[in-house]
């Protein structure tokens, strides 16, 4: 096992830099963790619409201003107060209202003629949200009557303020997109491993492929050739130091989940979860594996690895919903990214806090994605054999 215990050798050279990445990572969730859970309720606190009191004088009594007032009584809520210049003050002062419309004597006659010179006349609160509101609301009204009067003269104010009624009485339904009633903990498990499976894959690619690259140097390589040790015992010694190592990472990781959140993770979802999480550690130090006898013999291979880390980890990422959950990604991205194991692992960390209702469908689903993953394991690991026989027999030759 000379291969294995040289391994082992320069993973113990390289266990600060490994340290820095596993304690930034491990402060990182342990606050946002704190911070989320101080912050839950009012985070789950439904939306409420902002009521904005509003008062009114209408001193033109014209058709506009009738159907004009009657879109204030239906969109804010209106108070009666004395129109006298103190009493307004007064009202503003006190919050009994936030706004104050007054409609001057010939406004309709003016609106018509599209006189801006000629305006109504308003008073509002200071910094108030409210009082912006009512302007908005205000000038929206009078915008679509303006509109409507240029569209069709014909028109009357009361027909088109049935026009306008029918907008402003329709109310939106406003909802998660995919979120199911999740809890706090449900949704900090997803958001955690999903997390995970970027900081899984940069490690193994990072720590792994350049302790094999190491190992690839000429010097230690041709120690290692003139070993009675066969091209296929010297492969099998470096995967199993991966798997070794990867899963050394991994159980580090599944118990500051579990720190974190030990009731969600002491349950069959939990194990779940912890099971797809190994299926990726296995994946990525599969495919740093692949990388390290790609790059063999490469000129200035450590800033390749980085190249590879930045574009396959980070990348495939993006697009695969480890940072973005797949529920707001376009179909033409998620299609794409079904070639990619991030796809599958991603898949089934979305479907497990919904797992306590598990149907056939369910099963499915997760069997699937644990399958798909573990043939790119296979795949990635079977490549780097072939690539590092073709290499061998190119370095024979020569």
């Amino acid at each position: 096992m000379q291969v294995f215990k040289l391994y082992m050798k320069i993973l113990n050279k390289k266990r600060s830099t490994l340290f820095t990445y596993l304690l930034i990572f491990s402060i990182i969730w342990i606050g946002l963790s704190t911070i989320n859970t101080k912050d839950v309720n009012k985070a789950n606190t439904p939306f409420r619409n902002t009521v904005i009191s509003i008062a009114y004088i209408d001193q033109d009594h014209s058709d506009l201003s009738r159907s004009f007032t009657n879109y204030l009584k239906h969109t804010m809520k209106v108070k009666t107060i004395d129109s006298n210049e103190e009493a307004l003050k007064d009202a503003l002062f006190a919050n009994e209202v936030n706004y104050i419309v007054m409609i001057p004597k010939g406004f309709e006659k003016h609106f018509l003629e599209q006189n801006s010179n000629f305006k109504l006349i308003t008073q509002k609160k200071a910094n108030a949200t409210e009082a912006f509101l009512a302007e908005q609301k205000v000038e929206s009204y009078l915008s679509s009557v303006s509109s409507y009067k240029k569209a069709a003269p014909s028109l009357s104010y009361q027909a088109i303020d049935k026009k306008i009624k029918k907008v402003y009485q329709q109310h939106a339904v406003i909802s998660m997109v995919d979120q199911k009633d999740l809890s706090f903990k449900q949704e900090m498990n997803v958001m955690y491993f999903n997390t995970l499976g970027y900081i899984l894959l940069s490690l193994m690619i990072l720590i792994g492929a350049s302790i094999m690259m190491s190992i690839f140097k000429s010097e230690v390589h041709i120690r290692t050739l003139a070993s009675p040790i066969s091209n296929t015992s010297f492969n099998l010694q470096l995967f199993l130091a991966n798997i070794v190592f990867g899963t050394g990472i991994w159980l580090m990781f599944t118990l500051l989940s579990i720190l974190l959140n030990t009731k969600e993770m002491l349950t069959m979802q939990g194990l779940l979860y912890a099971g797809n999480s190994f299926t990726m550690t296995m994946v990525a130090l599969s495919f740093a594996f692949m990388a390290a006898n790609l790059l063999r013999g490469v000129r200035n291979n450590m800033e390749a690895i980085n190249g590879i880390t930045n574009v396959f980890a980070l990348g495939s990422c993006f697009i695969c919903g480890n940072f973005v959950p797949q529920s707001v990604l376009s179909k033409q991205v998620l299609d794409v990214a079904a070639f990619l194991p991030n796809y599958w692992y991603v898949k089934i960390n979305d479907l497990l806090p919904h797992f306590h209702s598990a149907s056939i469908a369910n099963w499915h689903s997760l069997l699937q994605g644990y399958g798909i993953q573990w043939l790119f394991v296979i795949v990635f690991f079977l490549l780097g054999i072939v690539i590092s026989r073709t290499k061998q027999r190119v370095h024979n030759i020569t």
